[in-house]
């Protein structure tokens, strides 16, 4: 009776392994791209996330999500920044974001005030004063570049508090930079480029091309981003065609 059980369990796992074998044969060979432990009957499953459709289930579903709040842009639109800065940063952090904008206006505003009191004096005031009395001392000259500070941040503030009422800061200064830029901008391409034009044709370019950016900021509607370029055409232009008129002769 054993030898009769033995050569039984050797006919079974004969079989097994003929049956193992026919099955890989008739397997077709495919890449596998899903992991090894992945189970084939898992397809039949719906995924949540995969699976979604426009019925009322999951639009009642998608009503109920938390939605962003429906905030007001902040007054003046310029305070975004800041604005922002002190309501997401950690609290240390915004701090030290606050303070280094308001050192990066102080020391904007301390160089513009040093540059106007010094050209007051300097260009104005002093040419003057030593063309009556040469024996004036520099203490003299400091002292009332002292009050033309003092005088010019009276100024600024009244200023500021102007432009509060004009709209964006931001763009109301680069709207008035941009009126001067490109008067500036034309005369230099003039004397860098061109050895015809003399003072009195650059003198009248300039007025022109300050005029001309005048008349369109309050006549036209163009941005100021294109100021720059019109004012520097305008000028530059205007400063040749008066070199051909006026006939200077040249310093060279």
């Amino acid at each position: 009776m054993k030898p009769l059980r033995i050569k039984r369990k050797h006919a079974g796992i004969a079989e097994r392994q003929s049956v193992k074998v026919s099955s890989k044969q008739v397997r077709p060979k495919t890449k596998r791209f899903l992991p090894a432990s992945f189970a084939p009957h898992r397809l039949n499953t719906k995924l949540p996330c995969l699976s979604w459709s426009s019925s009322p289930e999951n639009s009642a579903s998608a009503s109920s999500l938390p939605q962003p709040p429906d905030l007001p842009a902040p007054q003046p639109p310029d305070s975004i920044y800041p604005r922002f800065v002190w309501d997401n940063l950690p609290t240390g952090a915004a701090g030290l974001v606050i303070a280094a904008i308001l050192a990066a206006g102080m020391s904007n505003l301390s160089a513009a005030l040093n540059a106007l009191a010094s050209t007051t004096v300097m260009d104005f005031y002093k040419p003057l004063v030593m063309r009556r009395d040469p024996t004036r001392p520099d203490a003299h000259f400091l002292g009332i570049a002292r009050w033309a500070t003092v005088a010019w941040g009276v100024i600024l503030f009244l200023v500021g508090l102007v432009a509060r009422h004009v709209g964006s800061v931001l763009e109301a200064g680069l709207t008035i930079a941009s009126i001067l830029y490109g008067s500036l901008l034309g005369v230099f391409l003039l004397g860098l480029l061109t050895k015809r034009v003399q003072q009195n044709a650059a003198m009248i370019a300039m007025i022109a091309g300050l005029a001309l950016m005048i008349y369109i900021r309050i006549e036209t509607s163009i941005a100021f981003t294109w100021y720059v370029v019109i004012g520097t055409a305008a000028t530059f232009s205007t400063g040749y065609v008066m070199s051909l008129f006026l006939k200077e002769p040249s310093h060279d």
